[in-house]
């Protein structure tokens, strides 16, 4: 087949791109790292983290995404307000909680239409229809890609044409129309082959997989949805790969490979946990479930059934306050409808019913009353949850922040205390010095005593120790990481390296360490070398990162 002769090609230019995306992440976080960008380019970047991290950690994408939106909010920024809501709506879609996806795809669409942006708002169309999709609502989800598949062609968005085919193919298989299924999907993977999309490849191959699993042709399936787990792996698509692992493992169920089953089922666990996706979880269990069913496991069968009972109720929580509101609309369209009828009915035909009427309007009214409660008492029950753990999460990152900045505000005073004791005791040598050369020999000889113990008080290594437990307080394993990458490095090396870290001047080293600034430009210069650090490499900006790259935990 085309597809499968080409793989080999793809695969190697996935992972350059797997390399890009990497260091596009990278480079965008360095970039929201520095105080020089205006407050749009601030909203630019973060949603643009939050689009990148849609497929690796849908979780991230939803922080980055309500950092662009209260920004984009509190500036009045329309174009990052609808974006904002589109990568947070998709990013609570790829993790199964549809209520707050649909709410922010609702809103994005709204802002894009205030916008008059037609490919913003077929986006949103599209996304929404995935939300309603994975609700098996085949209908609606349907006519929302069919909408949204027509502004692409009309815009000429080819790629996005491409995306919403293999959105559409789903119904399809669904349908069992599997004609119709195979000849679109085949149309979007070329489309994506021409323009070198692997997600948009990985995510044909994956329908085609289904597409010959729902046929019947399973071992055609496999091969397709591993080349897709394939593809996803080199890109780091990680709802993909959880997706796709399931896909397979489903198969090998229905072929009674349980071993072959049990290893996919269990990939997909581990990816799908690492995102937190609900709804993937809730299918793999299911999985494992059955294959250790069929394996004679009964009590991790048992075990499996009841992970999957536990994620299925929490998707059909989060989806309860949706229906329940659904479910007021149309009781309310349809007694509005009903109105109308009655308006146009005899007066005659009125008075003969009215009684009834009057009880089912009681009925109806009673019944959207409690349906209202209900959905007040959930939706409310949800938003103290999450401002009470909001709360909870912020209280504690305050206390730790406020440690860490007492923590610091401490080094710094011992360390100017010690810079200062130091530069006295330098100051009382100089003066004995000069008693000295104009002294007689008696008081030359005492003096002489004198100048030792200000030496000896110079080298005292209580005060290096003391020193050591408040930078320690504040730098944690600094000292054990430098020791691990070089083991050669002495006490006195570790002593420069820390103040080397804290910024401090030549001279203002010299005075701790109790040598000359010339002797610490020596000092820094063999240290250099024991780091093996090239001469463009600046020995503050190493330590600084060496640091960053430490662990903090809690103390």
């Amino acid at each position: 087949m085309k597809i499968i002769g080409v793989f080999c090609l793809s695969f190697l230019l996935t992972v350059n791109t797997a390399i890009s995306q990497t260091l596009k992440i990278d480079s965008l976080i360095l970039v929201l790292e520095t105080d020089r960008l205006s407050t749009i380019e601030r909203i630019k970047v973060n949603n643009d983290l939050g689009f990148e991290f849609w497929i690796i950690d849908p979780n991230q994408s939803i922080s980055y995404g309500n950092k662009a939106l209260a920004i984009s909010v509190m500036e009045g920024f329309l174009p990052g307000k609808a974006y904002a809501d589109r990568v947070i709506g998709v990013g609570h879609w790829a993790t199964g909680n549809y209520e707050p996806a649909l709410k922010h795809l609702y809103s994005s669409k709204e802002t894009y239409e205030q916008l008059t942006d037609s490919v913003g708002i077929a986006n949103c169309i599209m996304n929404i229809g995935m939300v309603y999709a994975d609700q098996n609502d085949i209908t609606t989800a349907l006519d929302h890609f069919l909408t949204a598949n027509e502004i692409f062609v009309n815009q000429g968005e080819d790629s996005r044409v491409a995306t919403t085919y293999s959105k559409i193919a789903d119904i399809y298989i669904l349908q069992k129309e599997f004609d119709k299924a195979s000849d679109i999907l085949k149309k979007a993977y070329n489309m994506h082959n021409n323009a070198d999309f692997t997600y948009g490849k990985a995510e044909s191959l994956n329908r085609l997989g289904l597409l010959y699993k729902a046929m019947g042709r399973k071992k055609d399936g496999i091969i397709h949805l591993k080349i897709s787990a394939l593809l996803s792996e080199g890109i780091n698509d990680l709802d993909g790969l959880a997706k796709t692992y399931e896909n397979i493992a489903s198969i090998y169920i229905e072929l009674k490979d349980y071993d072959s089953a049990l290893e996919y089922a269990l990939k997909a666990e581990e990816v799908a946990l690492n995102i937190k996706s609900l709804k993937w979880l809730s299918n793999i269990y299911i999985d494992l479930k059955l294959i250790h069913q069929a394996k004679g496991n009964y009590k991790k069968s048992i075990d499996y059934y009841d992970k999957h009972i536990l994620y299925k109720d929490s998707i059909f929580n989060e989806a309860v306050a949706k229906d329940i509101s659904n479910l007021h609309s149309r009781i309310e369209s349809e007694k509005h409808e009903a109105q109308l009828i009655l308006d146009k009915q005899e007066i005659e035909l009125l008075e003969e019913k009215s009684k009834v009427n009057q009880l089912m309007a009681v009925l109806g009214i009673s019944s959207l009353i409690l349906l209202a409660i209900i959905a007040f008492l959930i939706i409310r029950t949800q938003k103290l949850k999450m401002i009470k753990n909001k709360k909870r999460s912020q209280e504690k990152q305050d206390e730790l922040q406020r440690e860490l900045e007492a923590k610091g505000q401490e080094l710094t005073a011992y360390t100017v205390n010690f810079i200062r004791k130091n530069e006295l005791l330098e100051e009382l040598k100089d003066e004995i010095q000069q008693i000295k050369a104009s002294a007689n020999a008696e008081i030359s000889s005492k003096v002489s005593k004198l100048g030792k113990i200000v030496d000896t008080h110079q080298q005292v290594d209580r005060d290096w120790e003391d020193f050591r437990l408040h930078f320690e307080s504040v730098h944690k394993d600094f000292f054990v990481k430098l020791k691990s990458q070089n083991s050669s490095l002495t006490s006195n090396d570790l002593r420069l390296c820390a103040l080397i870290r804290l910024n401090l001047t030549m001279k203002e080293m010299g005075q701790m360490l109790g040598i000359s600034a010339e002797s610490v430009k020596t000092a820094r210069y063999r240290l250099r070398k024991k780091l093996d650090l090239v001469h463009e490499e600046n020995l503050t900006d190493y330590l600084i990162k060496l640091d960053e790259k430490i662990p903090v935990t809690d103390s």
